[in-house]
């Protein structure tokens, strides 16, 4: 299932895409929103998570990879994915997304006819720009800015510990 939503989200892209793809499904595991789902196949099969998901591209995959036949005909596009994504879905390769958890296609979005979707200008997120990316990869990443903790402020810490000892 990994394997095939990358396809259907990104079969005509650069193998940094299909990465940058599979490392947003493995950081969205157990994580803020998504923490209730537990598996990456509960991440995919989330209504509206993947617009790919159940869609033509995604199940010419299913049906490749359940096909157990010695006589099928081998994929060299779906063999190379499953050879690049492998090590993403096992946490043994480094996340090009550097922690990305949402990502959209400008161009399908158009397509479509909406426009970027809502989340895209959270003041929570940021665009993550992926090492790899090639000029035909139309995709945009974003992860959570991390939580910055307000400065410790001495003065503000002594004028209340002299409001508190003085007697009003």
């Amino acid at each position: 299932m990994f394997v095939a939503i990358v396809y259907g989200e990104a079969n005509g892209c650069s193998e940094a895409a299909w990465r940058a793809v599979g490392h947003v499904i493995m950081n969205r595991v157990g994580n803020k929103e998504w923490s209730k789902l537990k598996t990456v196949t509960a991440i995919i099969t989330q209504k509206y998570a993947f617009e790919a998901y159940n869609k033509k591209q995604f199940n010419i995959v299913e049906k490749y990879l359940h096909n157990n036949s010695r006589d099928k005909l081998p994929d060299k596009l779906i063999d190379r994915m499953i050879e690049v994504l492998d090590p993403v879905y096992n946490k043994k390769d480094p996340d090009n997304t550097n922690g990305a958890i949402l990502y959209f296609s400008p161009k399908a979005q158009e397509s479509l006819r909406r426009n970027k979707p809502n989340w895209a200008s959270s003041n929570k997120l940021t665009e993550v720009k992926v090492e790899g990316l090639e000029a035909t990869d139309d995709f945009k990443f974003y992860k959570y800015k991390p939580n910055l903790k307000p400065k410790n402020n001495n003065k503000q810490k002594s004028y209340k510990n002299n409001r508190v000892n003085k007697k009003w």
